[in-house]
């Protein structure tokens, strides 16, 4: 019975029964046993079972006795192995066996009952194997009071020795950590648990004044409900990037742009976020030079232009004389070279402002359907010419934005018609928007044209990259360089999926603005 009390103590387990293997016979007998009977939460030892027997490979302990492998089964109702021997006495919903064997193979085995679904989990087979490990070891070297002895004091001592490496191995971990040169923290239910020195030097607060305060404190609620939306993942299992760029904010008020890689993980027994922060201000000042210099030539790239074309105009009204049908085609590819030209350096002048903080947005708080509305009114000539149909699923009751209308309509309008360029004719082109529980809005522009090859996906959001199936449609791959910064400056995020059966599904995500926040929801999902 020593033994199934070292059971008991060790899992949490309503019924537990050790078996062992009459070779004679070929049948497993019970030779001791506890479990509970009542609501008292007492167990009581079940002599009625010693000595019961069973045959070789019937019931769930036959079958484990007989293919020497542990069995976890964490709901009976949905094992058809699973037949109740015990008259019914025990209401078993989730069973746990393990063998308990010996250079020669098996000697019996452990059984393990808890009468709620889920009850046990890995950790618990690999104690209960640990602890078999020793019984076999044990019951085939001596007598079985000194092997329950023997496996009780082994056990005893295993147990003190692991949590001594585990002790040692977590002081070496936060040792690391604490002088990690990157920042780290640890955040749970919203509030910091635990911060290292790089952390607290980029934020310019102490360890004391972080700890359990709000992780709103360095970053502004848009922000903070991103970051939470992309803890928690997508609604149809959207594998989220491994790091992410945010702005954190000083004690003095100051910003810092700093690259984030989290984690959720297993602090001191509850679920949080661990984030890995790095300095990215000397990237960011370098990306701002390259910026300025795009700026300044596609500024200069524009002047000389708009002369060419204004030429080119007059040439074609022929305002300098009658021209014949072989110059007036030539002019005409050159006035379409020309407004490709010119609207590749307009859109080079608008991503290079935006990556300077020089473009200027009016942000308010604003109807994401309203956007969705004038960006489809804007298509519909476009539309006209493929017979495209558009369908727009916007849920009654979706919160306001803090947004500029006109910057997200280019957006919204952008991947409109970048659906419908590459829609077949007689196609459907469809808008979808949903709110998500951690305060964000989604919309989603569905295509069911060429889709975009998976290497190419995280790519095409890069200035002048062209995924390899839009090659020939033409384009600057500016456009959605340009979707992208924008919802960034929006403190969103932009994505795209492939489509279910085949195009494409372009999604961005926008945080609600804060009045419609509530002030309580940033928690780690369980």
């Amino acid at each position: 019975m020593a033994i199934v009390d070292v059971v008991i103590d060790e899992i949490e387990v309503e019924n537990c029964s050790l078996m062992l293997l009459d070779k004679e016979s070929n049948e497993l007998v019970v030779k001791a046993a506890k479990g509970k009977r009542d609501k008292t939460g007492k167990y009581y030892e079940e002599e009625s079972y010693s000595g019961k027997r069973f045959t070789l490979g019937t019931g769930i302990a036959g079958v484990v006795a007989q293919e020497g492998k542990t069995l976890l089964i964490r709901d009976t109702t949905k094992e058809e192995r699973f037949i109740n021997l015990d008259d019914s006495v025990i209401d078993v919903r989730s069973l746990l066996c393990v063998p308990i064997q010996d250079k020669d193979g098996t000697i019996g085995v452990f059984n393990l009952s808890h009468s709620q679904a889920e009850a046990f989990c890995e950790d618990d087979r690999v104690v209960l194997g640990i602890i078999s490990n020793l019984a076999g070891a044990a019951l085939t070297s001596a007598g079985l009071f000194e092997a329950l002895k023997h496996i009780n004091e082994t056990l005893e001592e295993r147990v003190i020795e692991e949590t001594e490496k585990v002790k040692a191995f977590e002081g070496k971990y936060r040792e690391l950590v604490k002088n990690a040169t990157d920042g780290v923290f640890v955040v749970e239910d919203g509030v910091f648990r635990f911060t290292n020195k790089k952390f607290e030097e980029m934020v310019d607060y102490s360890a004391q004044e972080l700890d359990s305060k709000s992780f709103r404190m360095v970053l502004s609620p848009d922000e903070v409900s991103l970051f939470f939306w992309r803890m928690e993942g997508e609604p149809e299992g959207e594998e989220l990037p491994s790091h992410y760029e945010v702005t954190v904010t000083r004690r003095d008020g100051g910003k810092l742009d700093v690259e984030v890689s989290t984690t959720v993980i297993d602090y001191e027994g509850s679920k949080a976020i661990q984030g890995i922060v790095r300095d990215i201000t000397p990237r960011k000042d370098l990306e701002r030079l390259k910026s300025n210099f795009l700026a300044m030539a596609a500024h200069e790239l524009r002047s000389p232009l708009t002369i060419i074309n204004g030429y080119n105009r007059m040439l074609l009204k022929e305002e300098g004389g009658p021209l014949n049908d072989f110059q007036k085609k030539i002019l005409k590819e050159c006035n379409r070279s020309g407004r490709r030209l010119n609207d590749f350096a307009r859109e080079v002048l608008e991503l290079s402002k935006i990556e300077a903080g020089k473009l200027e947005f009016d942000f308010e708080n604003a109807d994401i359907g309203g956007c969705i509305d004038n960006g489809l009114n804007h298509v519909r000539y476009v539309t006209r010419e493929k017979r495209i149909k558009f369908k727009k699923t916007l849920p009654p009751g979706l919160p306001r934005l803090r947004l500029d209308k006109r910057k997200i309509q280019q957006v919204l309008i952008n991947l409109m018609e970048n659906a419908i360029r590459f829609s077949p004719e007689d196609g459907t082109v469809e808008i979808e928007a949903r709110f998500v529980p951690s305060e964000v809005v989604e919309v989603s522009v569905i295509d069911y044209g060429l889709g975009i090859l998976e290497e190419d996906r995280e790519i095409i959001f890069d200035e002048f990259m062209v995924g390899r199936k839009a090659k020939s449609r033409g384009g600057t791959g500016l456009g959605l360089a340009i979707c992208k910064k924008i919802i960034e400056a929006h403190k969103g995020r932009i994505w795209v999926n492939p489509g279910e059966s085949k195009g494409s599904i372009f999604t961005f995500a926008l945080p609600v603005a804060e009045s419609h926040c509530r002030s309580n929801y940033i928690k780690v999902r369980g």
